[in-house]
């Protein structure tokens, strides 16, 4: 017991166009709220991965209160920040995948993009943000 201090899902909303991070954690931990960005104290459930792991145009957004939400990492412009707002003082960051110089990948040398990268960087114009 102990080992576990705090959990954070991350989640895009579709209607305000925040990236919002759901967390559980140890008491002491006050939520947090930035530009376009904020962490929300709550009980985690399935909904909250279901929501973060929602594709557009894949798998369907989950309404988590009043809003829908999808792919976490749609809108996230820091990705760090929720470790270090839950109190991490250390981050390993793994990168995956290469940029192997392969010109036949999406977006470039005016070649069509696919569904899903369209998706992922065009989010703000499908789904602006309310005022």
């Amino acid at each position: 017991m102990g080992v576990l201090h705090a959990l954070s899902i991350s989640a895009s909303g579709y209607g305000t166009g925040h990236s919002v991070n759901f967390f559980q954690s140890v008491q002491g931990i006050e939520p947090w709220q930035r530009a376009r960005r904020l962490g929300v104290s709550t009980i985690i459930e399935a909904k909250h991965i279901l929501a973060s792991s929602a594709i557009p145009f894949i798998f369907p957004a989950v309404r988590i209160n009043r809003e829908y939400f999808g792919d976490g990492s749609m809108r996230q412009i820091a990705p760090i920040s929720p470790a270090l707002h839950l109190g991490a003082v250390r981050v390993l960051v793994i990168g995956h995948g290469a940029d192997t110089g392969d010109t036949t990948r999406p977006h470039q040398g005016g070649r069509l993009s696919s569904l899903a990268r369209i998706a992922g960087h065009r989010a703000g114009q499908y789904f602006p943000r309310q005022p």
